[in-house]
């Protein structure tokens, strides 16, 4: 089993538009269902810490990072 990583900013680029607004143009679900099949992998906070992603539960975690991260960048 090969682990993938990914970081907050590797996931932010794929599924939000980043520009001036930073303002995502796609619904959390199809972040889940898009994410779902490249479970289990790595997965690198925004606070710079590692998680293993291996199920449903962690990777509510990521998407909520995500977010909260998108967020904060649009608040500069």
């Amino acid at each position: 089993m090969e682990n993938r990583k990914m970081t907050h900013k590797d996931v932010a680029k794929k599924y939000f538009r980043m520009s001036d607004s930073l303002l995502g143009y796609v619904s959390k679900n199809q972040i889940y269902s898009e994410m779902a099949s490249k479970i289990p992998f790595i997965y690198v906070d925004s606070k710079g810490n590692m998680h293993e992603i291996k199920s449903f539960n962690d990777l509510e975690k990521v998407v909520n990072d995500v977010v909260s991260y998108i967020r904060h960048n649009k608040e500069k």
